[in-house]
């Protein structure tokens, strides 16, 4: 597994991050056994996008099986159900949420899609001032659209996903290709060898290789 620092605290973080979301079918003893597969894989960035108690029992047991500090942890902030999403509900949410999973701060706190999730205005505020009590390291904002731009562009947040429209598998696809791009240009700069024949005379080889 490979890593990279993230941000200028010297946190270094997985190349391959897990996302985990609510899925009814999942017990507690199911969702530690996916995060310790996933550790013992290497991974130690996981983003956490729900509110069962199954996931956060089941992650909280997993957690502790690791130094804090080799975790990186983030969670999905947004609006619950029809509920706009204001100051407090953002720390009940949040106090809960670390409560749950037995953590005193997350690695990164995003504020997920402020163009479809409703919010009170002061939210942002808020969230800086989670930062500012060591609830959370950093912030993010996740999304597209007019109000996701202007948020962006506050300088704020420090979590800005360039493909975070797209889901992890296409995700994941585009980084694999962007990878093979370096190879791509160092491949048209070889020259191909001349073809000899077998007698080593320089002679081109002709002909078809079917009969």
């Amino acid at each position: 597994m490979r890593y990279r620092p993230f941000g200028a605290k010297g946190v270094t973080v997985s190349a391959i991050s897990l996302r985990l979301e609510d899925e009814p079918r999942l017990k507690t003893g199911d969702w530690r056994d996916v995060i310790f597969a996933a550790l013992e894989s290497g991974i130690n960035c996981f983003e956490i996008n729900g509110r069962s108690p199954a996931l956060l029992d089941g992650a909280a047991e997993a957690f502790a099986a690791v130094e804090r500090r080799l975790l990186f942890v983030g969670w999905r902030l947004g609006a619950n159900g029809e509920r706009a999403l204001n100051t407090e509900a953002a720390r009940l949410d949040l106090s809960q949420t670390l409560d749950r999973l037995r953590l005193d701060y997350l690695d990164l706190l995003t504020l997920d899609d402020p163009d479809a999730n409703p919010f009170d205005a002061s939210v942002v505020a808020q969230l800086e001032r989670f930062e500012g009590e060591g609830l959370t390291y950093r912030l993010g904002v996740r999304g597209s659209g007019p109000r996701f731009d202007t948020m962006a562009a506050t300088g704020a947040f420090a979590g800005l996903p360039l493909l975070g429209g797209l889901a992890p598998w296409r995700i994941a696809l585009v980084l694999l290709s962007l990878s093979g791009a370096p190879m791509l240009v160092m491949l048209s700069l070889v020259r191909e060898p001349e073809r000899r024949g077998a007698d080593g005379s320089g002679a081109a080889i002709s002909g078809s290789a079917f009969g």
